[in-house]
This record gives C-alpha cells, structure tokens and sequence, in this order.
C-alpha cells in the first residue's frame, strides 16, 4: 500500500515539464500508511528520549516525547491508568524563592504579604516563607491574592506585626484539583492536610501515625456544639518574693500594700480568644498573718483572679506552709492589646515581731520537686 500520494501521475509518451515535476512533489500527501505500515514499538517502552514530528508555527521539527509532556500542555483525559506494578506519579517543580517582599498581621494569624512585583500566584497555590520573624515562616496555602499581594493563615498565633517586614517566599510544588477527591481505597497523607471540607464515611477511621499539628481556620462543631482549639500553653516560673514585717514601720509602709510578684507583658488577645489563667505558688508564713493574693490587668487594673488567707494563732509565732492556686477566665470577646498581666501579693501580720515574714514562691521545707512555681496561661481560639 502506498505511504505517499502523488501530486501528479504519468504515462508512457507525455511531456515531462518543469511544472508537472513541480506539483508531483508539491502536491504530494503523506498517507496513514506511512505511519500505520511502520514496525510496532515494544508495548510499554517509550521513553523520553524517543522522537517524533510536529507543525511549529508550520515548520516541522524535531521533537522528543519528553518535550510533548514537559511543555505544559493540558493532558484532557477522562481516565488515567498505569500498568501493573507501576504509580501514576505526578510531579511539580518549585519555583524560585522571591526576595524583597514585606509581610504585615494585625491579629497574628492572618498575614498579609506584599511583593515589589505581580507575583502570578493564585488561591490555593502553597507558597513557603522564610526569613521572617518568629512564628511566620513555614508552608502556607494561599487564601486570596491581588496583583501585588497574597494572603495567608498561620497554623498558630504569633505576636501581631503592623510594620512591614521583610520575608521570602517561594511557590512550591503543588498538585491543584479543580473537583471533589474521591478514594475508594486508602488515602496516606505523608505530610499536611488543608481542606475546606473532610468527609469520611462510618465504617471509616481518621490515623495518625505520629504527633501532628491540625490547623482549623473555620468554625468546628462537635454534634452542633461550637468547639474551642487549644492555641497554646505558656508556663512562667514564679520567682522568690518576700515581705519582711519585723518591725511596726516596714508592717505598715513596706508590707500593707500591693506588692509585684510576676508580671507577664506583651501580652494581645483577640476577641476570639478565650484564656485561661493559672497560678499555682507556695508560701510560708510565721505569726500571725492575713494575706492576699490577686492577678490584674495592668492596663485597666482589673482584677481577674484572687485569693484570701487568714489565720490566728494566740500562741504567738506559727510556722505555716501552703501550696495556693488561684484562677481565671478571660472570656471570648476580651481584648488585649500589648498589656501586661500581673500577679501582686498583700501581707498584713496582725503585729510586728522578728517572726513576721511572708514567703511567696518559697516551700520552706518542701523541696522544688514537691511544689509548683508557675505561672499558666493557656490559650483557646476560635477559626
């Protein structure tokens, strides 16, 4: 069969004319015979390297099928197979890190990245930060963008910045389905999970096969029940404080008045935060005593948190050791904004002698490993 079609046809005794050679060759056509009467390839062994024909612009050329599939050109398919023993492996590439960009958060969880050029970025493309400040780098999925900006969730709070600061981001390598996942078999995550929506049936089982972090940046419910997300929890030991009322002066000037035990500052909380504070602290105390104990608000010298202890004794001079715990709730729609939460003390012996003293932070006879010095504060949020 032939491969080519003539562009013109002789016969015994016709002229043969500059013009019927021409269009012999010129209006030749290749006919499929040429490809479907070729040798078969192996089944399974085309690779990279192996060539074919293509119509560049209406120049053909030379081109490798390694060329055809790393051109970016869409594959349209309805189902995609591989053969037995072999993955279906779909691998992007990273792009380039991009230095010279300024990040600002006004809240500490939702960031705000300007470049000095348009970026080409999109909703839902994973970009990777570094070189910014504590609590801002990492891989991060990309929530809304303009020209010249992106925007990203952080997985915790960080300290607020609303000065630009310098980062650099880097697009990495990410496959983007435009439709719903389906697995009818397993699915192994090796890394991070961000999804709007997961869905698993009932005779199915959510595993983790170690520590993980799970960052839920909208409203979680559990059987309809809004749920708080523990944040984090803070621990701040409670130094040694000591008020020393031996004599009638230092009782009345140094000791009956509120005294700084711990003050914990730079302290913000959004209004969808609620926090929970924890003071855990021992004291020793000799003679006769009434003391408190109370945490404020440095701002607005609220008090969240106190505590009263009396005791009496007629024998005179009493040596007395207690480990104290007070607590507090900062409720969801508090707001603190760079301030200061202080732990304060009030000892007011009932007389002035050598055995007049008041130890907080101090377990007397107890050693460090039988009572707790700390100060907690743990944070719960709200998407």
């Amino acid at each position: 069969m032939p491969q080519i079609l003539k562009g013109d046809t002789f016969a015994n005794s016709q002229q043969l004319t500059a013009a019927r050679l021409n269009q012999l060759v010129d209006q030749a056509q290749i006919l499929v015979g040429a490809i479907s009467e070729q040798p078969s390839i192996t089944a399974n062994t085309v690779e990279a390297t192996d060539q074919t024909i293509i119509n560049d612009g209406g120049t053909l050329k030379k081109a490798t099928v390694g060329d055809l599939l790393g051109s970016g050109v869409p594959v349209v398919s309805q189902t995609l197979n591989s053969t037995a023993n072999n993955d279906v492996i779909v691998t992007p590439y990273d792009g380039t890190s991009v230095v010279g960009s300024n990040y600002t958060s006004v809240d500490g969880i939702t960031v705000v990245v300007t470049t000095l050029s348009a970026h080409g970025l999109s909703v839902n493309n994973v970009v990777q930060i570094t070189s910014a400040g504590t609590g801002y780098n990492g891989t991060f999925r990309i929530t809304a963008v303009t020209t010249t900006t992106f925007t990203y969730v952080l997985y915790t709070v960080a300290t607020p910045t609303a000065s630009p600061t310098a980062c650099t981001y880097t697009r990495k390598a990410t496959n983007i389905v435009n439709g719903n996942i389906v697995s009818a078999e397993n699915a192994y995550i090796a890394n991070e999970l961000d999804t709007n929506t997961l869905q698993v049936d009932n005779q199915a089982n959510i595993n983790s096969l170690a520590v993980r972090t799970s960052n839920i940046t909208s409203a979680m419910q559990y059987s309809g029940v809004p749920v708080w997300g523990l944040a984090s929890v803070t621990d701040t030991a409670i130094p040694f404080a000591q008020c020393d009322a031996t004599t009638e002066a230092q009782r009345i000037a140094t000791c009956n008045q509120w005294r700084n035990v711990l003050s914990i500052s730079s302290l913000t909380k959004t209004n969808k935060e609620l926090w929970q504070i924890e003071v855990n602290f021992p004291v020793v105390v000799w003679s006769q005593w009434y003391s408190k104990f109370r945490v404020i608000v440095q701002s607005s010298g609220q008090v969240i948190a106190h505590e009263n202890l009396f005791f009496q004794t007629t024998t005179g001079a009493f040596y007395y050791t207690s480990q104290i715990k007070i607590s507090a709730v900062l409720p969801e729609g508090t707001v603190l904004t760079n301030d200061s939460l202080v732990f304060q003390f009030r000892y007011q012996p009932t007389l002035a002698n050598a055995s007049s003293i008041l130890n907080v932070g101090f377990g007397g006879p107890l050693t460090d490993s039988e009572v707790t010095k700390v100060f907690r504060i743990t944070k719960y949020a709200k998407p």
